[in-house]
């Protein structure tokens, strides 16, 4: 089967490997996976070369499916950010990727935070960001603190996508979305007064391009992509949820929303720049993107990850897909297992947006003797819907529907009941690749530099189902979303007791 672009979306767990075709076809789908590592309480870290192992597994998988790498004539890369390691000259790990999961530099993001203002940071960065341990700035602050005598090895400090693209090529190149905080985004230049607190040089960081240029051409000979042609352009490409936004159809109008699903959450709202205070986005980020837009953003640690541990961990099912398939199946009718006293504070992991509470924890309350599994199961995914409306609020301009795409947009219940939740439409897509279809709309730009991204989105975003709000649940919705937010208020206090360095508590 003939084939032009390469694709390829590196999440938490898993990655996909993905061929387009010029016209944007999805031609075939490869996937890998790799595990999540947890030496120590807070820690958490997975091995840079078991993800290029699964990357290599997903290109394997195409080719099994008969597809002619020999016609590839770009690849191009959507990431997950926030997940660093050490590299010295040679590209070999020197530690590794401590996960955007990882609570380690907590302390440090508390540091900056009270060195920085919010006025200071925006300033400095172009972006208005909250740092928190995730954040390459609060680790690499915590490696000078804790791994000194590893950073004097080292070269560069850098994501997986950078990682992926070194072996590929031999550059170490990202762009400045992938870097927020260290480079200034809209000049990509590394901010010195952020690399002086930080107290490393601003050689550690990789060369900054745009995510529809080149970052280099493949080299001969590397596992896994013998099957490429050697030559062709590896694209810069983007952080994962920008790349999956520009897939989902960010560009296809003035004002969009977009719901990312995965193991965390993105809800997200596109449009053009606009001067906007920031009481209107309080508790949420603000990036640029493309084409003379900026993205609103929170995240939801919750997602998918609190699905997983209800059907996974604790009711010990082995596919939450099919284990919801099957079970509203039998529900002849949702609202029989919709009940106002049951409450889910979705919050296993901490919460990011809009709280920004890392020892926020996860709480059924209203638990009732009658209570049965189908109950439970229906307050977890209200308790997701829940805490994404608490970012979706908060957006400063609304848009006019919410596309969603990733693993849990074709479960057609959570979509209505989400647009249920917030009272607007939610788009579901032909495909749930957005990471994938994003990373290919850079490539194909990259290759047609006479072409705008509004032009390639347009013709890219191809809509299957659009379920519209049902004023009939509005009420009941409204009044079990106010107690909610009044249940994780009154909690407050009590998330983070008893656990040393809680972000709750001061830092001594």
């Amino acid at each position: 089967m003939a084939s032009d672009i390469l694709a390829v979306d590196i999440g938490t767990s898993s990655c996909k490997a993905a061929v387009f075709s010029l016209e944007g076809e999805l031609l075939a789908l490869g996937k890998g996976s790799y595990s999540l590592l947890f030496p120590e309480e807070g820690y958490v870290e997975q091995d840079p070369e078991a993800l290029f192992e699964g990357v290599q597994e997903a290109v394997r998988q195409l080719k099994e499916q008969g597809i002619d790498l020999s016609g590839i004539k770009a690849v191009s890369f959507s990431a997950q950010i926030a997940a660093q390691c050490l590299v010295d000259r040679e590209g070999r790990a020197l530690t590794n990727l401590i996960s955007w999961m990882d609570t380690r530099a907590l302390e440090e993001a508390v540091e900056f935070t009270g060195k920085f203002s919010r006025e200071e940071t925006e300033r400095l960065t172009g972006v208005d960001m909250v740092v928190t341990p995730s954040y390459g700035i609060a680790k690499l602050r915590w490696l000078h603190k804790h791994q000194k005598e590893v950073l004097e090895k080292a070269f560069k400090f850098v994501q997986i996508k950078e990682y992926l693209i070194y072996r590929l090529t031999g550059n170490w190149v990202s762009d400045a979305t992938s870097l927020k905080g260290l480079v200034h985004a809209q000049t990509g230049q590394a901010v010195d007064e952020i690399m002086e607190f930080i107290g490393e040089p601003a050689g550690l960081l990789p060369e900054v391009r745009k995510p529809y240029e080149a970052a280099g051409y493949l080299k001969e000979g590397v596992e896994g992509f013998v099957h490429l042609p050697p030559g062709i352009p590896v694209i810069t490409g983007w952080n994962d949820m920008n790349a999956a936004f520009l897939g989902m159809g960010a560009l296809a109008g003035n004002c969009v929303g977009m719901d990312l699903t995965g193991t965390s959450e993105h809800l997200g709202c596109v449009s053009r720049c606009r001067e906007t205070a920031w009481e209107d986005y309080e508790g949420l980020n603000r990036v640029p993107f493309l084409a003379g837009r900026e993205v609103f953003y929170g995240v939801t640690s919750s997602g998918g990850q609190a699905v997983e541990w209800f059907v996974r961990d604790l009711l010990e099912q082995t596919d939450a897909k099919s284990y919801f398939e099957h079970l509203f199946g039998e529900l002849e009718d949702l609202s029989k297992a919709e009940d106002p006293d049951l409450i889910f504070v979705p919050y296993l992991e901490g919460e990011r947006n809009p709280w920004n509470n890392p020892d926020a924890r996860g709480v059924f309350f209203g638990l009732k003797r009658r209570h049965r599994q189908a109950d439970l199961a229906v307050a977890v995914l209200e308790g997701v819907s829940f805490a994404l409306r608490a970012i979706y609020e908060r957006f400063p301009r609304k848009p006019e529907q919410v596309i969603v795409s990733g693993g849990a947009s074709f479960n057609e219940v959570w979509n209505q009941m989400k647009a249920d939740v917030m009272q607007v439409p939610f788009v579901r897509l032909e495909t749930s690749e957005a990471g994938c279809t994003g990373a290919a709309i850079l490539a194909i730009a990259a290759l047609n530099p006479g072409q705008s991204l509004d032009e390639l989105a347009a013709e890219l975003f191809r809509p299957a189902k659009t379920l519209k709000p049902r004023r009939e649940k509005r009420s009941y919705y409204e009044k079990k979303y106010q107690r909610f937010l009044k249940l994780y208020h009154h909690l407050e206090p009590v998330f983070g007791e008893g656990e040393p360095g809680g972000f709750n508590q001061p830092v001594t």
